[in-house]
């Protein structure tokens, strides 16, 4: 894992008198993972922050429920299938007695398979595209779209615990920020339609796995779509039919309440603006 430009650290603390009892404290970031782009970084379609935020739900859960829960990720991701199953089949061993592993070595693993996650979706195409393609504007208002999108989604685990909420529940002022927020994550100013709806696609799939009750966000998606190609009418309603289309057949339909143990307090952001 050294070759990571990328490092991933795990910061725990105890809840309880057995060493069993604690829980991960912190997830930091340094660094930044290579994208396709050829001899640099290039500019993010979606920011890799969101990505590295959706990384944050291990955040108070003890570590072996951590690694299960991104290994959900990886397998409900939009990674090509063979690269999830790669990443599944790489870490899944470790699984196995885990919790007799000391917690230097839980550490470690755990950090090896976020890294493992986060690499591999850097690398999909049409992550990112370098800036003399004119493809990007080189991105903006990373962070405080981020901060705007984890308090949502701690106002409404809080409120609604682990009963799914109607759309009704959500407030038009709300749906508004999520709208926007998302918009801000997504810089594509390009003219190919497959391109288009990969990246809508994939900012509102990543997008969703942050905010709880994520079936009830998903009536959004118009709107998202919508503003994010205003500029090209005829381009915006193509992307629009074919991201619905997608999403339709999606996992983010289905809400996964096993695991959903609410979002980590957006109080401490430690990654940089990253698009």
């Amino acid at each position: 894992m050294t070759g990571h430009m990328m490092i991933a650290r795990v910061r725990t603390k105890q809840t309880g008198p057995s060493s069993s009892d604690r829980v991960i404290e912190e997830l930091l970031f340094s660094g930044r993972m290579p994208t396709n782009v050829s001899g640099g970084q290039g500019d993010h379609t979606v920011a890799e922050g969101l990505l590295r935020r959706v990384i944050h739900k291990v955040v108070n859960q003890k570590r072996e429920d951590a690694f299960l829960v991104v290994l959900d990720l990886v397998i409900n991701s939009s990674l090509l299938a063979s690269t999830a199953d790669r990443i599944v089949q790489a870490n899944k061993v470790h699984y196995m007695g885990f919790g007799a592993k000391s917690g230097e070595e839980q550490n470690r693993l755990l950090e090896d398979l976020i890294q493992d996650y986060i690499r591999a979706a850097n690398k999909r195409a049409y992550t990112a595209f370098p800036r003399k393609a004119g493809k990007t504007s080189g991105g903006g208002g990373e962070r405080e779209a981020l901060k705007q999108l984890d308090l949502l989604a701690v106002k409404y685990y809080e409120r609604f615990d682990r009963d799914v909420p109607a759309a009704s529940d959500i407030t038009a002022r709300d749906q508004g920020i999520f709208v926007k927020n998302v918009c801000a994550l997504v810089d594509y100013s390009g003219d190919d339609l497959e391109e288009a709806v990969k990246i809508v696609e994939r900012a509102m799939v990543t997008a969703l796995e942050r905010v709880p009750f994520h079936v009830v966000w998903q009536s959004l998606l118009g709107q998202v779509t919508a503003e994010v190609f205003q500029a090209n009418k005829p381009l915006g309603e193509q992307v629009r039919v074919s991201v619905e289309a997608i999403l339709k057949k999606s996992h983010v339909e289905e809400y996964r309440v096993e695991w959903a143990t609410g979002p980590s307090s957006p109080a401490d952001e430690t990654d940089e603006d990253s698009s």
